[in-house]
């Protein structure tokens, strides 16, 4: 509950038998007039009369509040407490980013600073990070902080860490995360910054914003289904403040379907996409070393376009952290998350063996090795706390890029307060 005076929150416990006064409430045509630091005035439309009421009681109206605009107010005995707005204000535009020459689509979007010195994209972005902290509170887990740097990290062959002095940045919280779960810690997630050299492009950058969510008990396929939760979740909870800052749904109809439409999203095996859209077959792009281009290439582009798509059971020599698959080892318990061709996650089933890992490990930095590149030392003392890790699975999802395609953008540099061309 929430006292209309005050603004305080607070819970209480009422019987069904329980009776209450009924409130004694007024509503009044009044005029917004100008603000005085926190105190917000407003006068009579009849009476003349002058009032003001707090910032903290009128909320996020304030954003939308503009000089001589007739609101109305409600009173309880004689006090202000609450004040409703035109359903529809026009405000102008102060400032926005500047529009990409070769640009036309009259649909794109832009941060833009109203008259009020409301900023409309970074409230969106605000509400998705909200939502994804209430999501995974609601369901129990905890939200961890682990160290951003690192006196080790994973090695990976197509990773780049950044350096930090006698330390590394992060390109994950995954080595922590672990060592938690391994400890007890029971389900877990963290919203942090994670950083991989030179990653620049149209959906890359060198310093992101990542989600990652663990589970134990799970597999792969629970994580599956939690993304599938946690996106209807997400578009439901920042669908007025998407809007609000211009998104649309014919930008990201993959996205925004899942406002109104609860079917299951499809489960396709990387196998599968070679045969149906590569001009070469699973087997073939491994033994040439082609993967990942014709991945990208050829497969990317149809996943995921009218409903958010699952590409599972990546090849063992693939598997990273993931446990082989009991039926088929020559496959592991991995899957990635595509919208509208844009990879946005990526999870597994949690390799827990210790002996396993270290030689997964070992290969990778052999490989680091012959790129002409120092391998960073094993990270004994993840591969240590893997020793007391039951089954769990985990997976990792950026932010920035599912920001992006809510906002229905191609550049995730649109999707951040500060692209990489404006941090001078």
């Amino acid at each position: 509950m929430r006292n209309m005076i005050s603004g305080n929150q607070f819970t209480q416990t009422y019987r069904s038998n329980d009776k209450f006064e009924k409130a004694d409430l007024e509503e009044r045509k009044m005029q917004y007039l100008y603000n005085q630091g926190e105190e917000y005035h407003f006068m009579d439309s009849q009476s003349y009369e002058q009032i003001f009421i707090t910032a903290e009681q009128l909320g996020d109206s304030v954003n939308f509040m503009v000089d001589n605009m007739d609101v109305d107010v409600l009173f309880f005995a004689d006090k202000p407490i609450d004040v409703s707005l035109p359903i529809f204000v026009n405000l102008a535009v102060v400032k926005a980013d500047p529009w990409v020459k070769g640009d036309t689509s009259g649909t794109d979007t832009k941060p833009v600073t109203v008259e009020t010195g409301y900023i409309l994209q970074l409230r969106a972005r605000a509400a998705l990070l909200q939502a994804l902290r209430t999501f995974f509170i609601s369901r129990n887990f905890i939200e961890v902080e682990t160290p951003l740097r690192q006196l080790t990290v994973i090695p990976e062959a197509y990773i780049l860490p950044l350096r930090s002095e006698e330390c590394y940045l992060q390109s994950s919280p995954e080595l922590y995360m672990k060592r938690l779960l391994a400890a007890g810690s029971g389900d877990i997630f963290q919203i942090c910054k994670c950083f991989r050299k030179d990653e620049k492009g149209m959906r890359h950058l060198e310093e992101f914003t990542m989600l990652e969510w663990y589970r134990m008990g799970g597999d792969y396929g629970n994580l599956m289904q939690d993304c599938e939760d946690l996106l209807r979740f997400c578009i439901k909870e920042t669908a007025a403040e998407l809007r609000a800052c211009g998104a649309r749904e014919e930008k990201a109809p993959a996205l925004w379907q899942l406002l109104h439409n609860d079917t299951s999203w499809d489960r396709t095996s990387v196998a599968s996409a070679f045969v149906r859209y590569a001009p070469l077959s699973l087997e073939q792009a491994m033994t040439s070393g082609s993967f990942d281009q014709h991945l990208v290439e050829y497969i990317e582009p149809h996943l995921g376009r009218d409903l958010p798509e699952f590409l599972l059971d990546y090849p063992a020599s693939l598997a990273s952290l993931a446990r082989l698959k009991k039926e088929d080892a020559s496959l592991a318990e991995r899957f990635e998350l595509y919208i509208q061709g844009v990879e946005l996650a990526n999870g597994f089933s949690e390799l827990v063996d210790p002996v396993e890992q270290a030689q997964r490990f070992a290969l990778e930095a052999q490989v680091i090795v012959e790129q002409g590149r120092e391998s960073p030392a094993l990270p004994q003392s993840f591969l240590d706390a893997l020793n007391q890790l039951d089954n769990c699975a985990g997976i990792a999802l950026g932010v920035d890029r599912l920001f992006m395609l809510m906002l229905g953008k191609k550049s995730i540099a649109d999707a951040i307060a500060f692209g990489p061309g404006e941090m001078d």
